[in-house]
């Protein structure tokens, strides 16, 4: 019984990733045909297995099992995310110190603008501290977001936003911004919308994608540390 069991299991995980991998490169075909932000892969797959799900009333359980195999590789795939910028070294070790202020200064703007718009919209202390690690990586606002006591799940859920915002909008908010220089395209995608922006900033060009990937990881490391202070202040204060 426990054998037969297992192995359900395990098929009904391999059918969820078939399914997911499916959707995912018909989202790649799509947006590569189309050219819509929308159809962006990752926010197509998002969309399109959660309607699946609805309309063939799939409990999440279900797919529980592929979500956790999937997940399971995306810590070591971010690894990938070195090689532009092994690539593009000696130009990022010539603009560091732009490259740190600009990172630097994300993060702070980030923080206090959330905390500003959360407390003029009336938001309560747990929220407020579970939306702080916002514009990091997933694996560490998890870990950042149970070190300062908050709701996991909303913290994982304003990542998912935030990348998913940053994706769709990238292009547009640094057209608007007259934002012409590749390092500072790179800072701002990868240090506000952390891997789901620099899959963004690697299709503008790969110095974009570079700085993209050392903010995003410069920015989730400082903010290991930044975030939870601003927590205990806002615990003292409020």
């Amino acid at each position: 019984m426990t054998i037969t069991t297992s192995l359900i299991q395990i098929l009904i995980a391999f059918a969820g990733i078939l399914v997911s991998i499916a959707v995912y490169i018909a989202g790649q075909k799509l947006y590569n045909r189309f050219k819509i932000d929308l159809l962006t892969p990752n926010i197509f797959s998002i969309v399109t297995i959660v309607l699946l799900m609805l309309l063939f009333r799939v409990d999440y359980s279900y797919y529980k099992p592929a979500a956790n195999s999937i997940n399971f590789f995306l810590k070591p795939a971010v690894v990938i995310l070195a090689l532009p910028l092994y690539r593009r070294l000696p130009h990022l070790m010539q603009n560091k110190v732009a490259i740190l202020t600009g990172i630097m200064s994300g993060i702070l703007v980030s923080s206090m603008s959330l905390v500003f718009l959360t407390l003029v919209m009336n938001y309560d202390l747990m929220m407020i501290i579970s939306l702080l690690p916002k514009c990091i990586t997933t694996p560490m606002g998890i870990e950042v977001s149970t070190t300062m006591g908050a709701i996991v799940p909303i913290t994982v859920l304003s990542i998912l936003v935030t990348g998913i915002s940053g994706t769709v909008m990238a292009k547009t908010l640094l057209r608007l911004g007259r934002i012409t220089n590749p390092i500072a395209k790179g800072v701002a995608i990868g240090t506000s919308s952390h891997v789901l922006g620099t899959s963004k900033a690697l299709e503008i060009g790969e110095t974009e994608g570079a700085i993209s990937s050392l903010s995003l990881a410069i920015a989730g490391l400082v903010s290991v540390f930044y975030l939870p202070l601003v927590a205990y202040l806002l615990r003292f204060f409020i």
